[in-house]
């Protein structure tokens, strides 16, 4: 993983001639084994992880969870696009590249890693768009593609959603990240 630059003024993500920033999309909960793979390769490759607390047993445990699902982003030549799309952990590989694109995105990540020095200190709410009332569409997992109505949000998350199966309602919790506004 790349390393944190001293001075939070300056970018984070510096790209480099001749190589690519992109996004894989992985299977669920493999994105810090993938990360580590890549580092071990000595692919540069960035996770954003924000603070997760949670009471256990009378204590706080506090753990570090992906800020968005089953992404991991990185940085590689195009000629090592075959290699990295065949980890078992990649169901999808995006590079950028056009200069114009690759330059939105790493602008995007350096946002995101001031977004993650903040959760350190600060409470961040993933996807603070997705409100309750709204219908939204799921992302990703066994429900991929249903539409469902956000009822509550847990915590800054996990949403409580609603969906219509045979004429019945059902409740579940799920990530905010896997959830996306219907336009």
């Amino acid at each position: 993983m790349i390393e944190p630059t001293i001075d939070p003024d300056q970018p984070f993500i510096v790209p480099r001639d001749g190589f690519f920033w992109g996004f894989g999309y992985l299977r669920p909960r493999t994105e810090k084994k993938f990360a580590q793979k890549l580092t071990d390769f000595g692919i540069r490759n960035y996770l954003p992880m924000a603070k997760k607390m949670r009471v256990h047993n009378r204590g706080k445990v506090v753990t570090w969870v992906p800020m968005f699902t089953s992404y991991v982003f990185l940085e590689i030549p195009n000629t090592l696009y075959t290699n990295i799309v065949r980890f078992p952990e990649v169901l999808t590989l995006d590079l950028c590249e056009k200069p114009e694109i690759q330059e939105g995105l790493v602008a995007d990540l350096n946002r995101v890693r001031k977004c993650e020095l903040l959760a350190e200190h600060r409470r961040v709410v993933v996807n603070p768009g997705i409100q309750p009332g709204m219908t939204v569409m799921v992302k990703s997992g066994p429900l991929a593609g249903t539409e469902v109505v956000v009822l509550k949000r847990v915590n800054e998350v996990h949403v409580i959603v609603n969906l219509n199966i045979l004429g019945r309602h059902c409740d579940c919790t799920l990530s905010a990240g896997d959830l996306q506004e219907i336009v």
